[in-house]
């Protein structure tokens, strides 16, 4: 439901920005952006807590890459997307409003998060 309601909100953003050619594909590539955000956060946790390989590129690209394949597979593929939009826009009002305040805190914290572990992970093995 969360994934869904990410799904919506930035499509209804996308629908007022101008020049969008194609909407759900900006959606899906603005999905990306703070999903891959929180995999990149927990990748570098997990590195520093378990001794995984060290962040790279190659590692870097393969996880966005796999967040764009796997909104792809979700939404566009089958075209998805129509039935999401329909049975989100079904819901009362104020339970979009709710979701839509959800929303916002979880791209708010996804910056925040996503900063404050790049300054902080390397002190993450002497907390532990």
């Amino acid at each position: 439901m969360f994934y869904n309601y990410l799904f919506y909100s930035i499509y209804k953003f996308t629908l007022k920005t101008p020049k969008n050619d194609d909407p759900v594909f900006m959606t899906i590539f603005m999905m990306t952006l703070p999903v891959g955000a929180n995999f990149i956060s927990l990748y570098s946790t997990l590195e520093k807590m378990f001794q995984f390989p060290e962040l790279n590129s190659f590692i870097m690209g393969a996880l966005i890459l796999s967040t764009a394949l796997l909104n792809y597979l979700i939404y566009w593929r089958n075209d998805r997307y129509f039935e999401v939009i329909k049975k989100i826009e079904s819901h009362s009002l104020s339970k979009r409003k709710k979701w839509k305040t959800i929303m916002i805190l979880y791209f708010i914290m996804t910056i925040i998060l996503y900063f404050t572990l790049s300054y902080t992970s390397e002190y993450i093995p002497y907390i532990l």
